[in-house]
């Protein structure tokens, strides 16, 4: 979508609203929060990207097509919006906006979607298990992995609404997304792991 809207910047009015694109085409003034304003806007952020990584689960008890669909929404609205940005000439504002909170925010309802596709497999396929009990595992699992990663929305929310609008060079922020980038994938990609056992000898 991103592609699209940059191909032919009248493309974001199918995805976005004539409000939006006006807004994009002004400037994008949503990105100067005022210090004032700057916790009420962390709290709003947190409060929906809960919202919506929610639903993303929950939508997987509709054979997992609702979590699929959510991302993919997600995933055309972002786009939408990045390609009308970067179209106008304010793609280092997008990068200076998006990329301390991004890493964190996306991974997590990417994340969500994929506890609501859990559930979803459990009930399109649930193997040799009955399906009720297959549910009851998938729900446990996808739950227990979903409460783990919100408190990282949280954060991603306070970023978002303290450091993001922060008046300072942006790529500054994007190193500092990339730190949480690297925190947050070194940790799931590292943690728990049982070191590896020497081989036996004869």
């Amino acid at each position: 979508m991103a592609v699209a809207v940059v191909a032919d910047a009248a493309n974001a009015g199918l995805v976005l609203s004539p409000e939006l694109v006006y807004a994009i085409k002004n400037g994008a003034s949503w990105f100067d929060v005022d210090i004032q304003r700057r916790s009420l806007v962390s709290a709003f952020v947190m409060t929906n990207n809960i919202r919506v990584a929610l639903l993303a689960l929950g939508g997987g008890m509709l054979a997992g097509v609702g979590s699929a669909a959510s991302l993919v929404y997600n995933g055309v609205y972002i786009g939408a919006v990045a390609g009308g940005l970067i179209a106008y000439g304010l793609a280092p504002r997008l990068v200076g906006f998006v990329a301390p909170h991004g890493f964190l925010e996306l991974s997590v309802i990417v994340i969500a979607g994929g506890c609501g596709l859990m559930l979803g497999r459990a009930i399109v396929w649930p193997g040799l298990q009955p399906r009720g009990a297959a549910l009851v595992a998938a729900g446990r699992r996808s739950t227990r992995l979903l409460t783990g990663t919100l408190p990282l929305l949280i954060a991603a929310g306070s970023i978002e609404g303290f450091v993001s609008p922060a008046q300072f060079p942006w790529p500054w922020k994007l190193a500092i997304g990339l730190a949480t980038a690297v925190a947050l994938y070194a940790y799931l990609l590292l943690a728990g792991r049982a070191p590896p056992t020497a081989a036996a000898t004869s």
